[in-house]
């Protein structure tokens, strides 16, 4: 995940840790450490001034990027944390987990905005949409769900073939690309919700996409 400004790029790992790297040197600038368990996800909030961190230890972490200090732990899911996103304000962070829900958080203080629930199985990815009206998860159940933020609804089901491990919105909006654990890429239309383009496998699951 690389910061707003491009100057940092954070990494999770199964080491339970959370690295910072300088873009231009590849220098490693900032260990985060406090998670008990492998660190499945991360992301810069829109202004660049703080880090979440998405863990198996079933908890959530806001880190300062200035001083890399940690400033809030979040609880709340009952499994492991799969994955974080924040809206375009900053204001909500969307969490996706094992335990079948998406848990929204407001960033200011910490404090629980809502839970999503319809996905039967294991949540493995949200993407928010560039307008930040549109929240996207991927799961096990081999469903994408199209969430209204603003109600908390579900406004799309996009039903794939099998299980889409990550995803992300094109810039304008117009596209939802979807990894799978059979190799490919899917690209959806989310204007008429159906399957446009399937780029072919090649080589094992596609788990993440870089940002």
């Amino acid at each position: 995940m690389c910061s707003p400004d491009g100057s940092l790029l954070a990494t999770a790992s199964d080491d339970h840790t959370i690295r910072l790297w300088g873009v231009q040197g590849g220098t490693q600038e900032g260990l985060l450490t406090g998670h008990t368990d492998w660190v499945r996800g991360c992301a810069f909030s829109p202004d660049g001034t703080l880090l979440a961190s998405a863990s198996h230890d079933a908890t959530i972490r806001l880190w300062r990027v200035s001083d890399r200090t940690q400033q809030a732990v979040l609880s709340g899911h009952g499994g492991p944390v799969t994955s974080c996103a924040f809206t375009p304000d900053g204001g909500l962070l969307a969490t996706t987990s094992h335990d079948h829900t998406v848990r929204l958080w407001h960033v200011r203080d910490g404090t629980r905005a809502g839970i999503l629930t319809g996905h039967d199985n294991r949540v493995w990815a949200c993407a928010v949409s560039p307008d930040g009206n549109v929240l996207a998860t991927t799961s096990d159940d081999h469903t994408i769900r199209l969430w209204n933020l603003r109600t908390g609804r579900v406004q799309g089901l996009l039903a794939s073939p099998t299980r889409s491990l990550s995803c992300v919105f094109s810039p304008d909006g117009a596209l939802l690309i979807s990894a799978n654990d059979d190799g490919r890429v899917r690209l959806w239309d989310l204007a008429d919700q159906a399957e446009r383009v399937v780029l072919p496998a090649v080589g094992g699951a596609r788990r993440r996409f870089v940002s």
